[in-house]
C-alpha cells in the first residue's frame, strides 16, 4: 500500500477540491492528508470540516491542515480548516462544497490512502465534458472480495437477501431493499448509479444546477447518505446523457480505521432507519416496502448467527412504530 514517491520527483497540482469530514480521528486524518500530499498528482485544495469534540484533537487536526502548503513545497496547494460544533457528515460535506473554489469536487473519507496517480486518474475523466461523476476504485486491505471472484452461490444469496439485483450485478446500482451494490472492478471502468462517499468526484456546478445537496436530516456514518446524494446526482446526469463511472485506474485503499467508531447500537439504528427514510424519499411503492422488510429480516437472520441481532431488531421495531415520523425526516438513533 506504499505510495512510492521519489524525493526529486516533479509534482503536479490539479484543480480539484478534496473535501474531508473528520470526527475524533487526528491520526487517521493526518495519514490521509499525508497520502494526498506525498502523491505525484496533488489536489490544489484540501478542505477539512472538523467535528471533533476534544479540543486537543481539534488543535492537532488544524495544525495538520494548515501545514498542507508547506509540506508540498509547491506553493499552490491550499489547506482550509473549518470547524463544525455539531457532528454531521452531511452538513460537513455541504459546508465543504460551498467553500470549494474548484468545480471538480472530490469527497473523501478521513481514513484512506491514495496512490501516486489516483487524483490524476479521476481528473483525467472529470475533465471530459461527458463525465459527471467518477468514483475511485476503493479497495480494503485484507478483503479477498477485491482480489477473488465471488462464488455464484454467494451472489445468489446477496440477491436473495435483497442487497442486489441479479441482472444488474455488473454495474453499481441501488437494490429494492435500499442497499447499494458495488461490483468487483477488474480492468475496465464500470457504469454506476451511485457512488461511495469514501472517494467520489462530482461537479459543483452540476450539483447546484440540479439542486442536489447532502440530506442533513441524516447525520451520516452509514452508506445511506452516500446512496441518497449520489443516486439523485446520477439520475440527473443520466437525463442529460452524461456518464457516471467507477474508474478501475483510480486505485486507493480504504483503511477502515478503528480510531473512532459510532457505538454499535447507533450504527444499527442508522442502517435500518435511514433506509426506511430513503424508501419514502425516493418514492418506493408497496412491493418496494416488501423488499425492504425482507432485506431487514434476512439481515436479522444472518445476525442471529454472527451477533448483533438485538440492535437490529430494536431498530426494526422502532421503524414499525414510528414510520410516520421517519417519513417526515424525524430521525432518532438513540
Amino acid at each position: 500500500m506504499k505510495n512510492d514517491t521519489g524525493s526529486n520527483m516533479e509534482k503536479q497540482v490539479l484543480p480539484i477540491s478534496v473535501i474531508i469530514p473528520t470526527l475524533n480521528r487526528p491520526a487517521s486524518l493526518a495519514a490521509t492528508i499525508k497520502s494526498y500530499i506525498a502523491a505525484r498528482h496533488i489536489p490544489s485544495e484540501i478542505i477539512v470540516v472538523d467535528q471533533s469534540v476534544n479540543e486537543e484533537d481539534r488543535l492537532a487536526i488544524r495544525k495538520t491542515v494548515e501545514s498542507c502548503s508547506s509540506v508540498t513545497e509547491c506553493g499552490n496547494v491550499k489547506g482550509l480548516y473549518i470547524r463544525l460544533d455539531k457532528p454531521s457528515t452531511t452538513v460537513s460535506r455541504n459546508i465543504g462544497a460551498e467553500a470549494a473554489s474548484n468545480d471538480i469536487i472530490l469527497y473523501s473519507d478521513d481514513d484512506i490512502e491514495v496512490q501516486n496517480d489516483t487524483v490524476l486518474q479521476i481528473y483525467s475523466l472529470m475533465s471530459k465534458p461527458e463525465y459527471a461523476m467518477v468514483q475511485g476504485n476503493i479497495m480494503i486491505p485484507g478483503n479477498i472480495m477485491h482480489r477473488k471472484k465471488m462464488k455464484l452461490s454467494t451472489l445468489l444469496f446477496v440477491c436473495l437477501s435483497g442487497k442486489a439485483v441479479f441482472w444488474k450485478l455488473g454495474k453499481g446500482h441501488v437494490s429494492p431493499g435500499m442497499f447499494a451494490w458495488a461490483p468487483r472492478i477488474k480492468d475496465e471502468d464500470v457504469e454506476t448509479d451511485w457512488g461511495m462517499g469514501a472517494s467520489v468526484s462530482v461537479r459543483k456546478s452540476m450539483a447546484a444546477r440540479w439542486n442536489i445537496k447532502w440530506d442533513e436530516k441524516m447525520s451520516g456514518y452509514a452508506y445511506s447518505e452516500d446512496l441518497d446524494y449520489t443516486a439523485l446526482y446520477c439520475h440527473s446526469a443520466r437525463r442529460e446523457k452524461l456518464r457516471c463511472v467507477i474508474s478501475h485506474k483510480a486505485r486507493l485503499y480504504h483503511l477502515c480505521s478503528r480510531e473512532y467508531r459510532i457505538p454499535t447500537k447507533q450504527m444499527a439504528a442508522r442502517i435500518v432507519i435511514n433506509r426506511l427514510y430513503l424508501f419514502y424519499k425516493h418514492g418506493g411503492g408497496f412491493f418496494g416496502r416488501l423488499a425492504l422488510e425482507w432485506c431487514n429480516f434476512m439481515l436479522l437472520l444472518s445476525m442471529l448467527i454472527k451477533g448483533g441481532a438485538k440492535n437490529h431488531w430494536d431498530a426494526m421495531k422502532y421503524c414499525w412504530s414510528h414510520a410516520d415520523e421517519i417519513k417526515k425526516g424525524m430521525l432518532k438513533y438513540e
